[in-house]
Formats: C-alpha cells, sequence, structure tokens
C-alpha cells in the first residue's frame, strides 16, 4: 500500500514498523462494518481507524473513514475517502464535500 496518510507533523516521528501496524488496521478498517472503530498502537504513537460510510461511485465501490493519531499528548483527526478500482486496488481520492 503506497499511500502515505500521515500529517506531516506526524509523519516525522513514523518509522516502518509504525507504519506497518497503521496498515494492518487501516486494511481492518477497509473491511469492517460502517461504524466500528479499528484502534492501534505502536511505542507511544497510536489511533484508530473509523469508517464512516460506503457507497458507490460510478462504478468504484468507496468508504469514507476519520482517523485520529495521538502522539506526545496531542491528537490530530482527518478524513479521507479512499475508492476500490475494477482491479481491487483501494486508492485515496479526493473529498468531495
Amino acid at each position: 500500500m503506497g499511500l502515505d496518510l500521515f500529517p506531516a507533523p506526524v509523519s516525522d516521528h513514523v518509522d516502518e514498523r509504525t507504519k506497518d501496524i497503521y496498515f494492518g488496521a487501516y486494511r481492518q478498517a477497509l473491511a469492517a462494518p460502517v461504524g466500528n472503530t479499528i484502534n492501534w498502537n505502536d511505542a507511544g504513537i497510536s489511533g484508530g481507524i473509523t469508517t464512516t460510510r460506503d457507497g458507490w461511485a460510478g462504478q468504484r465501490y468507496c468508504r469514507e473513514f476519520r482517523q485520529t493519531i495521538n502522539l506526545d499528548g496531542r491528537s490530530q483527526e482527518a478524513v479521507a475517502t479512499t475508492c476500490r478500482d475494477p482491479n481491487g486496488v483501494w486508492q485515496l481520492v479526493p473529498n468531495q464535500r
């Protein structure tokens, strides 16, 4: 998965092991029922990923999710949408709100 879903201030503190743990949770969130939160934690950085809604955009199945990342006592939130292409690969797409 070639996505970088960490905001710049957080990305500077994330090593490959933490990214692997995060992306494992992200993959679980893509398959979890809407509203379920998948939590993750590694060495002082943690977070949760919740699918907030899903649906179809043309021929692509999409899921919107909210993620929270906690680092150094501070929390950052982001909302993103990812859609599955015809080959089954998830791609991050701009939100249309």
